[in-house]
């Protein structure tokens, strides 16, 4: 039987066997193209978001991007004009600030009065109290849950079946030891010389760059390595019609 635990891991293990996926979720995968551990280990982000760490709102400073994580006091939904308007005041120790979403109909069963919820922005000043418009936001279970990781990470080809969020929390737990598998093509000399990072290292980032400098850095690496291993193929096509040709 496959198992998903050791921490050697088999690229050729059906996905199914990973923990948190199963039978249900491997068919969702399967329809994203990922069927084995390979597969998952090549399945990239199609985009990645840095957000800021959680400041108090006291600290917040106008025109600055930041990250807040707090409670909602009070909402008010406004269906009336062109941009049907969703306001909530969010509130933590040192203050309260305000929050905008135009045409945010969709809010109004999402978020009431109670809950907590982290929203990444850059607010504005707007009769002497700080305002976020159209923030990036999720909701929490409670304050102390709060990080930059709640709103920042990668983004994931999804499906209706398979949430971005499902994907993150499945290959997060096994992804340094998924990276260690890929195989090095170059010496240390040679990555000194172009200045590449490893190949491990590469799929560590393109899944969670530590930040901006790191996702660069690794999908430079990996670009170096299709263009490596197309011209190899093309080297080997020439080598075959060379020495087997009738």
């Amino acid at each position: 039987m496959h198992s998903a635990k050791s921490n050697k891991l088999d690229l050729t293990m059906p996905v199914q066997y990973v923990k948190g996926v199963g039978p249900a979720r491997a068919k969702a995968f399967e329809a994203l193209g990922v069927e084995t551990l390979a597969d998952l280990l090549e399945y990239f982000p199609r985009d990645w978001v840095f957000i800021p760490e959680p400041v108090k709102i006291h600290d917040l400073r106008p025109n600055e991007d930041a990250t807040v994580a707090a409670v909602i006091e009070q909402t008010d939904f406004r269906p009336f004009g062109r941009q049907p308007m969703f306001k909530a005041v969010l509130a933590d120790d040192t203050g309260v600030c305000q929050i905008i979403w135009f045409h945010g109909a969709y809010l109004k069963n999402k978020l009431a009065p109670g809950k907590v919820i982290v929203v990444s922005g850059k607010p504005t000043l707007y009769k002497h109290q700080l305002q976020f418009t159209n923030p990036k936001f999720v909701v929490l279970d409670s304050v102390t849950a709060a990080d930059s990781q709640s709103l920042a990470g990668p983004v994931y080809p999804a499906s209706a079946k398979l949430a971005n969020r499902q994907i993150k929390r499945i290959i997060s737990p096994i992804l340094d030891d998924l990276a260690a598998t890929a195989g090095e093509f170059y010496d240390d000399k040679f990555r000194a010389k172009t200045k590449l990072i490893t190949r491990t290292e590469a799929f560590k980032w393109i899944h969670s760059p530590p930040g901006p400098d790191k996702l660069t850095q690794a999908k430079r690496r990996l670009k170096y390595d299709e263009l490596f291993l197309m011209q190899l193929g093309l080297a080997l096509k020439r080598y075959k019609i060379q020495h087997f040709s009738l």
